[in-house]
């Protein structure tokens, strides 16, 4: 990343400590990912602490090459992945390696950290084959939250699929968006806690999220025509519906207190004032 000091990033996401919502976001773009990358030598750019490259390599991948400009993030990996991984020091911005050697490059959440995003991308498409296929994702800056001090350049959707056809003769567009579910199911599925293990299920939604509102969006780019991937369902963690009964009559009670009602005109006030 452009930025990132040689150390652990404050935005780095670490299998290892985090989970719920963070955890099923990040995963799934790699699971999703994953049904592209059989057969083929893949690298990952900024792979952080490596749980990418170990879920793109259990895909079938036929080699998996990881870079991070975090010296710590690379030990943390090595870790995880062994000491004879492929892992690389060294920035987005200058990619040691030759042209042509990568069938497919994965980057995610990334592209957002960098000085010079255009420079990326095309040091991206540089170190691709003829046929390779780029899988990258980034935050719609149209909703996600503003104000991030380390986002240098958030995409709207329009912009990164308009900068990737600039590059490339193919591009599709795909949406992640953070959905409540209710899942339905057996006792053994119930318990099942490991993402690589594939539910047997249906899914079905009561909402709609028009294109463009995305919480982030993926796009796959390529010059040879692009298979379509399939949508894929992460679950994070259950919800508690106690705890929100417990917190919705808790505010109740609050909202109903004297001096809740005393301090009314005091809160108007500082809205009217942000």
């Amino acid at each position: 990343m452009g930025r990132q000091p040689d150390g652990e990033h404050p935005e780095r996401y670490d299998p290892d400590t985090m989970g719920g919502l963070i955890r099923a976001d990040h995963e799934a773009r790699y699971r999703w990912a994953a049904q592209a990358v059989t057969g083929r030598e893949v690298l990952d750019a900024a792979c952080g602490l490596g749980y990418g490259m170990q879920i793109l390599g259990e895909a079938g991948a036929t080699r998996v090459v990881g870079i991070d400009r975090s010296a710590a993030a690379i030990e943390n990996a090595h870790g995880r992945l062994g000491a004879n991984a492929e892992l690389v020091l060294g920035d987005l911005h200058e990619l040691p390696f030759e042209e042509n050697s990568f069938d497919a490059v994965v980057c995610f959440e990334a592209i957002e950290h960098v000085e010079r995003p255009e420079h990326v991308l095309d040091g991206l498409k540089r170190v691709l084959r003829a046929d390779g296929i780029l899988l990258l994702s980034t935050p719609n800056r149209a909703v996600y939250v503003h104000g991030n001090p380390h986002h240098l350049h958030e995409y709207l959707p329009r912009e990164l699929e308009e900068t990737l056809r600039t590059r490339f003769r193919h591009v599709h567009v795909y949406r992640q968006h953070p959905w409540i579910a209710s899942l339905i199911t057996s006792d053994g599925d119930l318990f099942a806690d490991d993402p690589g293990v594939v539910m047997a299920t249906t899914v079905r939604k009561t909402m709609s999220v028009a294109p463009g509102r995305e919480l982030y969006t993926l796009a796959v780019a390529g010059d040879d025509e692009l298979s379509s991937l399939n949508s894929l369902t992460m679950l994070g963690d259950a919800v508690d519906v106690r705890a929100w009964q417990r917190a919705a009559r808790d505010l109740e009670l609050m909202r109903s207190s004297v001096s809740w009602r005393v301090t009314a005109p005091l809160r108007l006030i500082r809205r009217l004032a942000r």
